[in-house]
Parts: C-alpha cells; sequence; structure tokens
C-alpha cells in the first residue's frame, strides 16, 4: 500500500469551508464564530516539528498525522503541543482494533469481525513500510513494537 502523498494544495482546499464562514458568517443557520484559532496551534502534519520529514517522505493523509502525534508525544514537554498532548488520551482502547483477543471473540460471526482484521493487517503494513523506517531513521525512537 502507497501512503497518501503530500499535498499542501489539498490541505488548503480542505479549509475552504472555514475561509467562507469567516469571511460571510452562516446567516441562514445563525452560526457565528464564538472563538478564532490560529492553523499554527492546531497539531497537522503541516505544523508538526517533523513536517519537513513527511513531506520529504512523501507521508500525507491520516497516517501524517498518527506520525506527527507519535512524535511530539516522543518530544514531551520540548513539544509545543505538550499541554494540548497531556489532556488527549495515549491510546484509544475503545477501538475494536486494539481489543484483547478474548474481547474479539464477541465478535465472532459478525461483519465487523473481518472489518477488525481487514484494518488490523493494513496498520501492521503501514507501520512496518512507513512508520517504523521514519522512526529508525531519527534514531530509533519511537520505532517499538507495531499495532
Amino acid at each position: 500500500r502507497k501512503p497518501v502523498p503530500f499535498s499542501p494544495r489539498r490541505e488548503c482546499e480542505n479549509n475552504k469551508a472555514d475561509d467562507d464562514l469567516k469571511e460571510k458568517g452562516d446567516k441562514k443557520n445563525n452560526v457565528v464564530a464564538v472563538a478564532k484559532i490560529p492553523k499554527s496551534a492546531c497539531l497537522t502534519r503541516l505544523t508538526a516539528s517533523c513536517a519537513s520529514r513527511l513531506e520529504e517522505h512523501e507521508v500525507g493523509g491520516p497516517l501524517a498525522l498518527i506520525i506527527a502525534v507519535m512524535h511530539e508525544r516522543l518530544l514531551g514537554d520540548k513539544s509545543e503541543f505538550a499541554p494540548y498532548l497531556n489532556l488527549i488520551p495515549q491510546r484509544e482502547d475503545g477501538l475494536p482494533v486494539f481489543w484483547p483477543e478474548d474481547d474479539l471473540k464477541s465478535l465472532r460471526g459478525t461483519s465487523l469481525e473481518h472489518k477488525v482484521k481487514q484494518d488490523t493487517q493494513l496498520m501492521s503494513e503501514d507501520y512496518e513500510a512507513i512508520v517504523r523506517p521514519f522512526f529508525e531513521e531519527e534514531g530509533g525512537a519511537g520505532a517499538g513494537e507495531g499495532p
């Protein structure tokens, strides 16, 4: 599986709705902006401290954000996003791909059983092909064991 290519243009296109709301508001649905958050304050693949490496490796899409979060977490308090990262869970254990084997037995015979196996396999492939090499190149921190 190939990673989603990096595209600053696509990143900007995703923000078109935000720009429209900022310029015109949404009077039809009575929506007003209650806060303005600079894009630089948002953790994205473009604002992470490893942004240039993500671009260099042509990693995009959700995997780029996952790697960015992993990288910033490894920086600990040195990350400018540390206060935010300290508020969110380390791992989303509620997702079936992270359930223990005994809990997965409850999915037997359902369409979700196949989907979880498929997702787990894809995650492992992404980890071995993209995530592990990314962190090993950085000196091994974060390479660890896969999903």
